[in-house]
């Protein structure tokens, strides 16, 4: 997962099919905010998402 420092996030992709670089917000002491928490959670559960559906497809074409 590719992060970087900011307030909105990026629509620009590496191009390797990886998720799009995100930048998270700040709050007005320069922490974190619950948004940048649950950025951080959906590109978490994307990714393992896609990894399970790949390991489920090979897996599956393994044994028959």
């Amino acid at each position: 997962m590719l992060l970087h420092l900011g307030n909105q996030p990026s629509t620009s992709s590496t191009g390797t099919g990886e998720l799009p670089r995100v930048e998270l917000p700040f709050d007005a002491r320069g922490l974190r905010t619950p948004e940048a928490l649950s950025i951080v959670l959906r590109q978490a559960e994307q990714l393992l998402s896609s990894h399970t559906r790949t390991t489920l497809s090979v897996n599956f074409c393994l044994e028959n």
